[in-house]
């Protein structure tokens, strides 16, 4: 064979004669990696983790549509927002488990004295 590269149509061909010639090997390699891609998918962890962030802006993309429609408030009070996020339900039963106070088993009114 000489070092001159083939055209396309010449190509096409050439490939199916030998895929047919070699029909049993390309079986065999095609299951084995179908085999592959299963065990893989079988195997593979099934855990996914997600997460998300809500950021709160004085102007958003809305106020210019309700215009006219309703009256916007102007005051943002961040420190207010910001207490809200901290001293939330979530946040403090965290705070309870990390600081260990729940390892005595408290009754549930001994733990809200304790979140307080």
């Amino acid at each position: 064979m000489s070092n001159e590269l083939l055209a396309s149509n010449e190509l096409a061909p050439i490939l199916f004669t030998e895929a047919r010639r070699r029909r049993a090997m390309l079986v065999i390699l095609f299951a084995v990696l179908a085999l592959a891609g299963l065990i893989a998918g079988i195997f593979w962890p099934k855990n996914f983790a997600s997460s998300t962030s809500i950021l709160v802006q004085e102007s958003n993309i809305i106020k210019p549509l309700m215009e006219g429609r309703a009256v916007a408030t102007g005051n943002a009070d961040r420190a207010a927002i910001a207490r809200e996020v901290i001293f939330s339900r979530k946040i403090l039963d965290e705070i309870v488990d990390v600081g260990g106070w729940k390892k005595s088993n408290p009754t549930p009114l001994e733990l809200e004295r304790i979140i307080d």
